[in-house]
C-alpha cells in the first residue's frame, strides 16, 4: 500500500506525481503536520494519512508555505536532527496521530534499525520539496 501525490500541473502532458510507500509517508506527513499546523487545516492534516483524496486539494499557496517551512528546517539542521532522533527510536505511528517510542541504542542496533519499515530521511524531504515546487498544488491518493 502506498500514496500517490498528484500535482495540479502537467509536464509533458502528464500530471506531476510522487509515489510514496506507506512506510515513508506516515512519518513524513506527521513531521509536516507538526511543523505546518498554521498552514494546513485540521481536516487536511488528519486526512493526509489516508490515500483516497480525502484531504482535497492542498493549494499552491499552502504548498509554497510548506516548502518555505521545510527549507528553513533543512537549513537550520532540524530535519537532520529529527532523522537522527527518529532512527534512535523504534517508531510506530498509529494512524499517524499518536506515537509509541521505545528507546534503543542506534550504534548497537544499526542492523535492526535499518530493517524497520517506517523511515524518515532528509533525502525524502528534499525529494518532496522538488515535487511540490512543480506541483501547482496537490492531492493525496
Amino acid at each position: 500500500m502506498g500514496f500517490c501525490l498528484s500535482g495540479v500541473n502537467y509536464k509533458d502532458y502528464k500530471r506531476v506525481n510522487l509515489k510514496v510507500s506507506l512506510w515513508w509517508w506516515d512519518p513524513f506527513w506527521y513531521y509536516v503536520c507538526e511543523n505546518c499546523m498554521d498552514i494546513l487545516t485540521i481536516e487536511q492534516r488528519k486526512m493526509g494519512f489516508q490515500n483516497h483524496c480525502a484531504t482535497g486539494l492542498i493549494n499552491q499557496e499552502q504548498v509554497d508555505k510548506i516548502i518555505t517551512r521545510l527549507e528553513g528546517l533543512l537549513s537550520e539542521g532540524r530535519v537532520k536532527e529529527h532523522e537522527s532522533v527518529f532512527r534512535g527510536n523504534i517508531s510506530r505511528y498509529g494512524n499517524g496521530i499518536s506515537n509509541v517510542l521505545l528507546r534503543i541504542d542506534e550504534e548497537e542496533n544499526k542492523e535492526l534499525i535499518d530493517l524497520l519499515p517506517y523511515k524518515f530521511e532528509e533525502s525524502f524531504v528534499k525529494k518532496f520539496i522538488n515535487f511540490a515546487k512543480d506541483s501547482g498544488g496537490f492531492e493525496i491518493w
